[in-house]
């Protein structure tokens, strides 16, 4: 028996009972929720999950969990995987998963697999195809593609001839559907996702025929030529081979413009009749192991229950700090306050290899995603504007934009009037966007950051408490940190959390919170690639800092600028997180920042030495000046000072200049104090605080 839920959309992959999906990576969910499952448990979830009551052998199953190298008692240790899945699954595993000869099956009832649903979908779509009823037909496809989170059994080991099937089997699925999309007159509305296709899918040639076909019918023939100059590069170039003849000749019937190309009237109706665009369903799947944020959370559902077009303009904060992850999870938790459908536009401010998306760009996107024809979409950006806000004001639809580059971007997306919910995620602080409420993204409290460990990193880390705390603070409690770290645990059984808290400690931390692309570096690396050259210069230089936290002055004598250029840049790192905010005036680093900044200036050709005896001018000047504002009658110490700053903080008197002092009192790291305690004789403090900054250049 196969579980199926009827709704207005159609046929859906039940929310109850034992769910196996299997198009993208594996998940298993019971009533719901959804089911960690160990490495060899997930393997035998999957292997049997592919064959759907069918028997699967022990040698089957050995040469999946095991490969080459099968471990010895072997059938105990099947009989012991089966048992931990079992477990893991409940009362539904003990009632599903059945012994059957020499081998193991799921009984034929009790659970369900998207793979069964999709091969339905896709039957029920042939049937009313071949009965006249296209428009139906092309929904049920639409729903089987709906299915797809990815790559199949991305997550699985072993099963590489069974995903290429499935991936097959959705290119087939894909082509019939765009064919009949194409019959029924709607070009307009499958160009975008057949691009997004072919970006993906750059070799195979019968979707880069569709996507011409697409923009042709849609009098976008120049387009229509340059997707096949792409596709003919990409196949010359990469491999070496000329398109076949299906594209070719796709490509030399728009050239002549054949009549044939074009969609015969009578083919633009449908014997079912017309039907609505399908709502648009655009959302990231969402984190399965999202940990924290509560309070976060909660503020954001309160404010979608008010109504109006609410714009979270500042879902901010640094590089890593889970701000997209938690704009996805609140909206998959608002779903079905929201009929219209769900719109996700990624605007690129911080994408590598790619420029922010301009806003006509995305607003074209955006009115096509809401079924608005091509034809109507006007060529400027503040007419297409207009049409979207005239458009969504009937609609209520929620919308993420991701990773927006500044208010100028985001503000023409912006509905005007109606009950659509945005929620616009950035580095930066927007709070000049206007009507919008800011939510700031701090670290994660030491118990949330210790909880996501955990989710990632597996149960095993139960053991060792102490060490995991450790190390979510050698992470900085930043969640993209912790993630990296507790994934490259995962994926080493042979480590202990102690061992991986002994190499970030000993280690380089930004090369080991590395895994490939995905890491601390590659992500602060582009927030620094934005910055000017005035910037990127002081945030290397204050990298040479050796207090915990600095202010505009000291900045200014790093950098040789004035103060007031000190405060604005910054002010300008603080906008972009790539600072925090320590008191009024003053400012520090997250430890991993300040490690790349380090990193950035070995890198550059700053005069460093120079840089460190500036400031050391900067402190012996100032501290000296403090110590005769607090004792004009102590004896005088001559200086030698090679050059002396413009400007001290302007003090209130010997207070003003005690607490200058007791904020500059603490070195990095909490050693030894920069500065003595409160005393007389306030200037005998310069040689202190100096200490570090005669260290060798290479000592930060």
């Amino acid at each position: 028996m196969v579980l199926l839920i009827q709704s207005r959309r159609g046929c859906e992959v039940s929310a109850d009972g034992l769910v196996f999906r299997l198009l993208g990576p594996l998940e298993v969910s019971v009533a719901g929720q959804a089911v960690r499952l160990p490495r060899l448990e997930r393997h035998l979830a999957a292997l049997l999950a592919l064959s759907a009551g069918r028997l699967v052998s022990l040698d089957r199953i050995v040469d999946v969990l095991w490969g080459e190298r099968p471990p010895d008692s072997v059938h105990n240790r099947v009989q012991a995987v089966v048992s931990g899945l079992r477990r893991c699954l409940g009362e539904a595993g003990r009632l599903v998963v059945t012994e059957a000869g020499s081998g193991y099956r799921l009984g034929p009832t009790g659970y369900q697999t998207d793979v069964q649903v999709f091969d339905l979908l896709v039957g029920k779509a042939h049937d009313l195809s071949a009965r006249g009823q296209r428009a139906a037909a092309a929904a049920a496809f639409r729903e089987a593609s709906a299915l797809w989170r990815g790559t199949p059994l991305a997550n699985i080991a072993g099963l590489g001839a069974d995903a290429v099937r499935l991936a097959e089997a959705r290119m087939v699925m894909l082509c019939e559907r765009f064919d009949l999309e194409l019959a029924l007159g709607r070009q307009d509305e499958v160009i975008g996702e057949l691009g997004a296709l072919v970006i993906e899918h750059p070799t195979r040639e019968p979707l880069t025929a569709r996507l011409m076909l697409a923009l042709y019918r849609s009098g976008r023939q120049a387009e229509a030529l340059e997707a096949f100059a792409r596709a003919r590069a990409y196949l010359v170039g990469e491999l070496g081979i000329e398109p076949g003849a299906e594209l070719t000749g796709m490509h030399e019937r728009i050239l002549r413009q054949d009549e044939g190309l074009d969609l015969p009237v009578a083919e633009a109706t449908d014997t079912a009749g017309p039907t609505e665009p399908a709502a648009p369903a655009q959302l990231p799947r969402d984190v399965h192991d999202f940990t924290g944020r509560g309070d976060e959370v909660r503020r954001l559902l309160g404010l979608a229950d008010t109504g109006q077009v609410v714009t979270i303009s500042a879902i901010d904060g640094m590089a890593g700090i889970g701000k997209t992850a938690l704009a996805v999870h609140v909206a998959h938790r608002l779903l079905e306050r929201f009929p219209h459908g769900h719109l996700y536009l990624d605007l690129r401010a911080h994408t590598a290899g790619a420029d922010p998306v301009p806003p006509g760009e995305a607003l074209d996107f955006l009115l096509r995603s809401i079924g608005v024809p091509q034809n109507r979409i006007p060529d400027g950006v503040d007419e297409r504007a207009a049409v979207w806000r005239t458009e969504i004001a009937r609609l209520r639809v929620l919308i993420i934009l991701d990773n927006a580059a500044g208010a100028d971007q985001v503000r023409p997306l912006l509905p005007g009037t109606g009950a659509s919910f945005v929620l616009v995620t950035s580095r930066q602080r927007l709070t000049e966007l206007e009507g919008g409420h800011w939510l700031h993204l701090d670290l994660l409290p030491p118990a949330d950051a210790v909880a996501l460990f955990d989710a990632v990193a597996g149960a095993r880390v139960a053991l060792e408490p102490q060490a995991v705390a450790e190390v979510v603070e050698l992470c900085g409690r930043l969640p993209l940190a912790i993630r990296v770290a507790a994934a490259r645990l995962r994926s080493r059984p042979q480590w202990t959390v102690g061992y991986l808290a002994e190499r970030l400690r000993q280690q380089h931390r930004l090369a080991e919170l590395c895994l490939g692309d995905n890491g601390v570096e590659p992500a602060l690396a582009l927030s620094y690639q934005d910055l000017g050259p005035p910037g990127s210069r002081l945030f290397r230089l204050l990298g040479l800092h050796p207090g915990d936290d600095f202010d505009a002055y000291s900045a200014a004598a790093l950098a040789d600028i004035p103060v007031d250029e000190a405060d604005l840049l910054l002010e300008s790192l603080l906008d972009m997180h790539l600072l925090m905010p320590q008191a009024p005036g003053r400012y520090r680093f997250h430890d991993l920042i300040r490690e790349f900044a380090i990193a950035m200036g070995t890198a550059a050709d700053d005069d460093r030495s120079a840089a460190l005896d500036r400031l050391s001018d900067y402190y012996l000047h100032t501290v000296n000046a403090a110590g005769v504002l607090i004792e004009p009658t102590s004896r005088r110490i001559d200086l030698v000072v090679t050059r002396e700053p413009e400007t001290v903080p302007p003090w209130d008197g010997s207070a003003g200049a005690m607490s200058w002092l007791d904020s500059e009192h603490q070195p990095r790291g909490g050693g030894p104090p920069c500065l003595p305690q409160r005393a007389a004789g306030a200037r005998v403090a310069a040689c202190a605080l100096l200490a570090p900054l005669s260290q060798p250049e290479g000592a930060n």
